[in-house]
């Protein structure tokens, strides 16, 4: 667990600052990056999920993913509930 904890603020760091940039391009009439920005609002949603899941069965209780996504412990167990 030790190592991702620590990589993971310079990676998320990272993923912000290329959105930002795709943004600052959009902004500027590039269109791909435009579209780019709409791929990754619709897919973002989808490896939230995996992510969460994959947490969880790492060892992650409902209540640290919950307080990472801001939600109740319920919605957490709701969403990333194995499926049976």
């Amino acid at each position: 667990m030790g190592t991702s904890r620590h990589e993971a603020p310079d990676v998320g760091s990272a993923a912000l600052r290329m959105m930002r940039a795709l943004v600052r391009r959009a902004g500027e009439g590039d269109t791909e990056a435009l579209e780019w920005l709409a791929r990754l609002q619709r897919e973002l949603p989808g490896l939230i999920n995996e992510a969460g899941s994959a947490a969880h069965t790492f060892g992650y209780t409902y209540g640290e993913l919950a307080s990472c996504l801001d939600v109740t412990r319920q919605a957490a167990r709701q969403r990333f509930k194995p499926r049976t």
